[in-house]
Order: C-alpha cells, then structure tokens, then sequence
C-alpha cells in the first residue's frame, strides 16, 4: 500500500541497530513522509517499551529473524504478543529450508549461488543453523509460535531471493 495515502495514525519503529533506524528514518524524510506519528526504539532484548498493551494492528520485520537465535526469536514473539490487538498480524521475513533429509534435522549449513538484482552480478550465500545467518525448517518455527502464542497460517515468496514472508496471528 502506498502509506502517504493510508489512514495510519501511528508508526513505531524497533531495531537491534540505531543506525538502522536512523537510516531509515533519513530515507522517510528525504521522502516527505510526515514522521511526527513514529515512535522508535532500540534495543536488544525486544522490550518494546514505548509500546502499550493492545496497540498494534500489524507488525513487520524484513530481514530480523534470519539473524535471531531460536532463544532470541522467542523473546521477540513473547515480548511482542501482549502489545498486539486481538485481531492483529505479524509479517515477518525468514530464510526457509525444507528438513527432507532421514533424521528431519536442521540441515548445518546451505549455500545459494544468487545473481544479485541489483548489478546482475553472480554472488554465493550461505546459511546457517547454528551461526549467523539463520535458517530454518518452517515446521520448526511453526512450533516455536506456538509455544509462544502465535500461530503460523501463511508463507508466501515476495520480492527477496532468499526469505519467505511468514504471517503469524494471535492464539
């Protein structure tokens, strides 16, 4: 949606990096967005503090978890369901793998060969289940929701070669 025409009252912004905040909040200037209605905050333990109870309608994170630890997502998805609406939604961005393999573990380690979209140049990218960056078996997260509240009820390719958007909804 195009957000300069939505009828959006108020934005809150979280990010483990100040200087990805403040990027993006350079960005929403130099685009004429009226930012008087954001609110951010920075941290690592996913406090949302300057969030109240029941507040948000939708959340979204582009390319958090794929760097989160399983104990580190769980933090985010509890400390995060409390300041959610009732009806409210959690998009968020993951790098997926299937765990076809005998033992359905978590494969150690994946490698892409990509081409980068933005120069057309060949590049390799490698993932990870015990180091960063993180991939996962969607049933995995899936039971990870769970235990937190969430239910997973959509995985949908967008415009990323890697990650898949995950929807999440209260329990």
């Amino acid at each position: 949606p195009n957000l300069k025409n939505e009828n959006i009252t108020k934005y809150f912004g979280f990010d483990l990096n100040n200087w990805n905040l403040n990027t993006g909040l350079n960005f929403l200037k130099k685009q004429n967005y009226d930012i008087q209605n954001l609110i951010t905050e920075q941290g690592s333990y996913f406090d949302f503090k300057t969030v109240k109870k029941a507040e948000i309608d939708i959340a979204f994170s582009q390319a958090v978890c794929s760097h989160l630890t399983l104990n580190s997502l769980i933090v985010m998805l509890k400390n995060l369901k409390p300041k959610m609406k009732s009806e409210g939604v959690l998009l968020s961005s993951f790098i997926i793998i299937s765990n076809d393999n005998e033992n359905g573990l978590e494969l150690k380690k994946k490698f892409w060969k990509k081409t980068n979209k933005f120069n057309n140049e060949p590049h390799e990218v490698t993932s990870f289940f015990l180091k960063d960056p993180y991939h996962y078996d969607l049933k995995t997260i899936s039971k990870v929701a769970n235990i937190c509240g969430w239910e997973l009820y959509d995985c949908k390719d967008y415009d990323h070669d890697l990650q898949k958007m995950l929807f999440f909804k209260l329990i």
